[in-house]
């Protein structure tokens, strides 16, 4: 029997990984070529009110560290 494709794949960089689970940012690429990036709720006001025009219903604003994006140049 074939292994079935993952639906999500984790790219997070290793020197983002933790031991503690749901406590990290992470990053994985889906298969419909699309992230999900998990990150803390933005709840920095001042933020928020310079971004909200460009935020839809359908979404939320997240915040990660920067070195979950440039590690993965590495």
């Amino acid at each position: 029997m074939k292994k079935k494709d993952m639906c999500l794949k984790n790219i997070t960089p290793k020197s983002m990984s933790c031991i503690i689970i749901g406590q990290c940012p992470a990053l994985f690429e889906t298969k419909n070529n699309t992230y999900i990036i998990i990150g803390k709720l933005l709840r920095d006001k001042s933020i928020i009110s310079g971004i909200k025009n460009r935020i839809s219903p359908e979404e939320i604003a997240i915040e990660v560290p920067k070195k979950l994006f440039n590690d993965l140049k590495s």
